[in-house]
């Protein structure tokens, strides 16, 4: 069920949750008034359809100014082709997974880049280069949170390297920088968010990884 996150942490009232079903990403909506952005965009395959959770969270779909994606596997872009037919938002993404957008008809792409900072609702996040997972999968965070993508998950997980463009060496050093960070709060791009001890969960990813290493 879609749910404002501020019924959880009073800190995150302006993000909402669409949690992904199925092979299917998270999608997380960050509002400043009626202005919607969004990172990531599910599969757009059914039951994942945006439109009538977007009614239930009591948005309006018409209003998303930007999407952010993490990385460009189809179970986060596909919702895409929905959010397309129903407005025009700028859309960002990695350079180096911005073919993936336009293998499904996206043509007006955004690149975004290690250190660059792009305002979510009433937040500015910062771009992390985060590959490994995907040559161009990226991590956004601020001082409180950050979302991860399939970068790292809680519980001491973190993404596969066995799909086209994955690396496991750069998935070690990617998960070595998040192992760095000072955050409370952890959006994944699949299982549910976590709303403590963040920067806990990055570092038992990180040695995770280094027992796991091949």
């Amino acid at each position: 069920m879609p749910e404002n996150l501020g019924r959880y942490d009073p800190a995150l009232e302006d993000v909402y949750f669409i949690e992904g079903i199925g092979l299917c990403s998270n999608v997380y909506v960050f509002a400043d008034g009626e202005d919607l952005s969004l990172v990531d965009a599910g599969s757009g395959i059914p039951p994942n359809i945006l439109a009538p959770q977007f009614e239930e969270l009591d948005l309006i779909m018409e209003k998303i100014t930007i999407v952010v994606i993490t990385h460009g596997h189809l179970d986060h872009i596909g919702g895409l082709t929905e959010i397309s037919e129903r407005c025009s938002p700028e859309i960002f993404i990695h350079e180096s997974d911005s073919q993936t957008l336009r293998s499904i008809g996206i043509k007006q792409v955004n690149y975004l880049r290690e250190g660059d900072l792009i305002r979510l609702g009433r937040r500015e996040l910062a771009v992390l280069h985060t590959p490994g997972h995907t040559q161009g999968g990226i991590c956004l965070h601020d001082s409180e949170l950050i979302l991860t993508g399939d970068t790292a998950f809680p519980g001491g997980y973190f993404g596969r390297t066995d799909l086209p463009s994955g690396d496991w060496r750069q998935l070690v050093d990617s998960l070595d920088r998040l192992a760095h960070l000072d955050v409370r709060v952890m959006l994944p791009g699949h299982g549910e968010p976590l709303f403590s001890d963040a920067s806990a969960q990055l570092k038992l990813s990180r040695r995770t990884a280094e027992l796991l290493q091949y």
